[in-house]
């Protein structure tokens, strides 16, 4: 059985809820604390992408794997936008980039899919999977379920810190990602 490790090796260069319309959501119209939002519109994004297995914003991620006991890779970050490169590792740690006709790409099901076995000589993290996950690069391409959990996710955080007596407002907030969570079968 392959064990994965993903790197996420490119952040997103924007997030997907901007700070002008982060505010005028929470009705903040100093800029006092501006750095707090913004940490919180982070970690309110990493949290959305963690609970949904989605990168919201393009982002480039590294996959590393020992071995491909299969005829497929599901990639753990979707929606899929493309396979940069997939490089084998031999066992003195060269690299070899795996001819793209090698394989096939289902953006749909955001998997690699092979045509041939693949090894590497390396034991472990013989086999790297460059690729980009998101909705796109504009914050409108994100949808707008997923944005409006993000801004009363903020919100909450916002209006209640160091207060955590009722959080159903929170669960709310999260419960719009649901429908985008992906589950495994």
């Amino acid at each position: 059985m392959s064990i994965l490790k993903l790197l996420l090796t490119a952040e997103p260069l924007i997030e997907p809820v901007s700070m002008a319309e982060l505010k005028a959501f929470l009705r903040v119209d100093y800029d006092d604390d501006d750095d707090l939002i913004e940490a919180m519109l982070k970690a309110v994004r990493k949290q959305c992408e963690n609970f949904t297995g989605r990168a919201l914003i393009e982002q480039t991620y590294s996959l590393f794997l020992d071995e491909i006991d299969k005829d497929h890779i599901q990639l753990p970050r979707q929606p899929l936008l493309e396979i940069i490169e997939v490089k084998l590792y031999d066992s003195d740690d060269n690299s070899l980039i795996y001819n793209p006709i090698n394989y096939g790409v289902d953006l749909i099901s955001g998997k690699l899919v092979l045509k041939n076995q693949v090894s590497a000589g390396r034991e472990y993290n013989g086999i790297k999977i460059s690729f980009k996950a998101g909705y796109g690069s504009n914050r409108d391409d994100v949808p707008s379920d997923l944005r409006e959990g993000i801004k009363r996710s903020v919100s909450y955080l916002y209006e209640n810190r160091g207060n955590d007596k009722d959080s159903s407002n929170y669960s709310k907030a999260i419960a719009l990602w649901q429908d985008y969570r992906i589950v495994g079968l």
